[in-house]
């Protein structure tokens, strides 16, 4: 997994809005279909992305005894991940093209 397929998913997960770390670090998991990641890396990408400016902290709050940060996309950070959903749309489009190009290829080479 790169980091940009982490920050990916953690914009993806504040794309519906406020999330605490956890939270995020738990759609993340899901996202990326892994099991575990490590927490350091996680909130590594949150630092990288809060200094890009593509989200922001929101608030804190000590809930049973832990503390919580919460975090949103900016406007910024609402505007790459839209420019990265238009990109991947339009290579899984070009992929997909050359998969057919490729099956009638190979039906036509069975005939």
């Amino acid at each position: 997994m790169s980091s940009t397929e982490l920050q990916f998913a953690v914009l993806s997960s504040l794309s519906s809005g406020r999330k605490h770390g956890y939270a995020i670090v738990q759609e993340a998991m899901s996202f990326l279909d892994k099991p575990k990641l490590p927490l350091t890396t996680v909130y590594s990408s949150l630092e990288v992305l809060a200094e890009r400016a593509l989200i922001t902290p929101v608030g804190d709050e000590i809930v049973n005894g832990r503390a919580r940060r919460y975090f949103e996309l900016t406007e910024t950070g609402l505007e790459e991940l839209s420019e990265r959903l238009t990109r991947q749309a339009a290579q899984v489009a070009v992929t997909r093209s050359r998969l057919r190009v490729r099956e009638a290829s190979l039906a036509g080479g069975l005939a």
